[in-house]
């Protein structure tokens, strides 16, 4: 819906962008909806993300690691906190994005499930 909105707007160029208002809910919401659509268990991404970021949109972590490849602190970004050392060509912008990172992550997840995520409940045990 929100991608529909977008692209209506996109072809009204004096209507700004309205920019979604993400709570807790419904980002949670939104992980579950794009977990089913894309074939990925629904809930190993809410735990991911759920450990992760506790669903914060903005949340910045890792900063206290070193990416060995550059000398410079690690950022993890987002929901999903996608790490900026381990995965250079994603912005801070899409990162922070909760449709476009959910989007990438589906897509990671589905290739490899949860295993580049550190909260990823199939490393247990």
């Amino acid at each position: 819906m929100q991608t529909q909105l977008l692209e209506i707007q996109a072809e009204i160029p004096h209507i700004e962008p309205v920019v979604a208002q993400w709570d807790k809910d419904t980002i949670r919401q939104y992980i579950e909806k794009e977990a089913v659509e894309n074939g990925v268990d629904p809930q190993m991404a809410l735990h991911v993300a759920k450990n992760e970021s506790g669903y914060n949109q903005y949340v910045v972590g890792d900063k206290h690691l070193t990416c060995k490849k550059t000398g410079k602190p690690i950022r993890s970004r987002g929901v999903w906190q996608i790490n900026d050392c381990a995965h250079p060509t994603v912005t801070d912008e899409q990162a922070f994005d909760v449709v476009w990172s959910t989007e990438w992550t589906m897509k990671e997840m589905k290739k490899n499930s949860c295993k580049i995520w550190s909260t990823c409940p199939l490393k247990k045990g």
